[in-house]
């Protein structure tokens, strides 16, 4: 399940994470879980959909950066995995650092039987394992 917005940045202002207004940008397969749960509390006034494992560039960036401008009191959001791939672009505006939030997930079990059935499946593979070499 998905947890509450968190800053990417430092210098993250959290006042943006109540904002009204989500420019939401994601290379996942199917964002279709993250946007119903993100259209709980805001309204997505933009939308950008890369393909699965995207690289971003600085022409994602200026796409996004131009959102903002067109959307200034927006919160923009992205995964948690996505956030990872940005943070490798060197040069990202402050007026996206301090507006820039993940979507943590958090994963779990929704019953005691799903986490003895995953349990025991997993010892069955590990004690079956034999490495390469």
């Amino acid at each position: 399940w998905y947890n509450s917005l968190q800053p990417i940045f430092e210098e993250g202002d959290r006042r943006y994470a109540y904002s009204q207004k989500l420019i939401l940008f994601s290379g996942i397969a199917k964002d279709t879980p993250l946007r119903m749960y993100l259209s709980d509390e805001h309204k997505i006034v933009k939308r950008f959909c890369f393909m699965d494992h995207h690289n971003y560039n600085r022409f994602d960036i200026k796409k996004i950066m131009n959102a903002v401008k067109e959307h200034p009191t927006a919160v923009v959001a992205t995964t948690e995995k996505d956030c990872q791939r940005i943070l490798d672009f060197k040069r990202i505006p402050e007026q996206l650092k301090i507006r820039l939030f993940q979507v943590p997930i958090e994963v779990g079990f929704l019953s005691e039987h799903e986490k003895a059935v995953f349990e025991e499946t997993l010892m069955t593979a590990l004690r079956n394992f034999t490495p390469e070499y």
